[in-house]
């Protein structure tokens, strides 16, 4: 009930500015119906129930839970299957309250009901169809309680040939292409950080408050999908098609997998390797002379003959390497290989 739509183009950085401080930094059409009141924190009285297991929208209500919500998570009787992993249990759960019950058992029913009929926000993240077996879908809260904002978080989403399948970390990064993204050009997939989980709380949590501000505003609740897919997507946005080509202006893994760049990378010395990360024109200079032979001025010259630096170009220990950019102004670090 409240899509994002674009409206033209992007505008120019500042072009904004003086209308929204006139307007005591309320963009229009945000305007407060309900009366002002002070809060001790921004979800005050909000009552999230939480039907979700593991760790992705679990870890979006435990945001909602730092904001001052009231999260009471619904568990089977042995325990969401996190517990076995003491730090992600604690990460995505802190400050929740907690309620074991059989959602098959048909006593529990009423206890489902109650819960759903005081909750501002009810969340599930179970396969599309299961929810509403128990009794715990939209419809089913919406019956008891007309303005809920319900919150659905299925892997790849309520519909689509993927539909029924399960969805874990990092599966997601597979089909989206991030898996190739951490190997590098030319060199087989990888597995990498898994952004599934974390974006996917994240993506939760801020659909969650929009829906809030919407209920705020109109009196209306509303259903929210937000499949774990969406959060893979979310991290490739910043690609895109130029001439038949994929394009981004992010930095990109380079093939040997030592770094982003000439300039923000990992070498290797004598006895190990050395990061260095130049961020402006006099570091780069800084780089250049420090390692570079003489007559080597051109930046185009300069960027190829580090790109071609060899093991002996750069023999020295990386003590040497690290007293000798350091004080040259070249931002650098031995890179330790255990903790």
């Amino acid at each position: 009930k409240s899509p994002g739509a674009i409206r033209g183009p992007a505008p120019v950085l500042g072009a904004d500015t003086a209308s929204v401080r006139q307007d005591g930094w309320r963009a229009k059409g945000l305007e407060m119906r309900a009366p002002i009141r002070s809060l001790n924190h921004p979800l005050e009285d909000i009552t999230v129930v939480e039907f979700s297991s593991w760790f992705a929208s679990p870890f979006g209500d435990r945001l909602l839970s730092d904001l001052g919500a009231d999260v009471i998570k619904v568990e089977p009787l042995h325990g969401d299957g996190l517990r076995a992993l003491p730090d992600p249990w604690d990460g995505a759960n802190r400050g929740k309250r907690s309620i074991a019950l059989d959602l098959k058992a048909p006593e529990t029913h009423e206890i489902i009901l109650r819960l759903m009929e005081k909750a501002d926000v009810v969340q599930n993240n179970m396969r599309p169809g299961v929810g509403e077996r128990l009794g715990i879908d939209y419809e089913a809260a919406r019956r008891v309680n007309p303005d809920v904002i319900y919150d659905f978080a299925p892997g790849y989403g309520s519909s689509g040939p993927k539909a029924q399948l399960q969805s874990f970390a990092p599966l997601l990064g597979g089909f989206t292409g991030l898996m190739s993204l951490f190997g590098g050009p030319g060199n087989a997939p990888h597995v990498g950080f898994g952004n599934e989980d974390y974006f996917n709380g994240q993506l939760v949590a801020i659909s969650v408050l929009l829906g809030l501000v919407h209920r705020e505003m109109t009196g209306q609740g509303q259903y929210i999908e937000g499949p774990q897919l969406h959060s893979s997507l979310l991290v490739t946005s910043e690609w895109y098609l130029q001439d038949g080509q994929p394009r981004t202006r992010m930095p990109q893994l380079d093939s040997d997998q030592a770094g982003f760049g000439t300039y923000n990378r990992i070498y290797q010395c004598m006895d190990g390797w050395i990061a260095v990360e130049c961020r402006d024109q006099t570091q780069i200079a800084a780089l250049h002379n420090t390692v570079l032979p003489c007559g080597t001025t051109a930046p185009n010259d300069a960027r190829q003959a580090l790109d071609a630096l060899t093991y002996e170009l750069f023999g020295a220990t990386t003590s040497d390497w690290q007293d000798r950019l350091g004080s040259a102004g070249v931002p650098c670090e031995i890179v330790f290989e255990e903790n």
